[in-house]
């Protein structure tokens, strides 16, 4: 009884893994236009070193010099969304320290999840901000979602959440 149960847990986090990753392609909307200091949803969501260790990550982002960041928050509530609509929102993260802020990868959980974020480097004291949108199509109820910010300071990767309640 105890095999069956086992397989079939495992067998449901493969389903619900599957399904994230089949949102990823067919259920996002195309990528609205945007500037070119801006990443497109396509780099962010398949970075050439996808299958690069959490570690390399964070390496490549602190080969830069070291600065710091304050963020205006790092958990945000949608509350409900009809399901199918796609929602976004804006992540204001500030420079506070000395060098430049490089922000290298933006790496969200699921496929349902698509971050802009802007290439260039922000000076000290400016700020820049880290976009994320949620598709909430094929989602039902409280939803907790997350993207792993990666950037060239001490603590990284910094992680924004958000939930949204999904509605019919």
């Amino acid at each position: 009884m105890k095999k069956i149960t086992l397989i079939v847990s495992v067998s449901f986090m493969f389903l619900a893994f599957a399904s994230c990753k089949e949102k990823n392609t067919e259920n996002l909307s195309q990528p609205e236009e945007i500037s070119e200091n801006i990443v497109s949803a396509e780099e962010a969501q398949n970075p050439m070193n996808t299958d690069q260790p959490r570690e390399d990550k964070i390496k490549e982002a602190q080969d830069y010099p070291i600065t710091r960041v304050a963020l205006s928050e790092v958990n945000f509530d949608f509350g409900d969304v009809k399901q199918g609509e796609v929602v976004e929102h804006d992540f204001a993260i500030t420079n506070t320290g000395s060098n430049p802020l490089i922000i290298s990868r933006v790496q969200p959980g699921c496929g349902c999840t698509v971050p802009k974020y802007s290439k260039d480097p922000i000076l000290p004291k400016q700020k820049g901000y880290i976009t994320l949108k949620f598709d909430s199509r094929g989602f039902t109820g409280i939803q907790q979602k997350y993207a792993e910010v990666y950037t060239n300071t001490e603590k990284t990767p910094v992680i924004l959440n958000f939930t949204a309640n999904v509605v019919q």
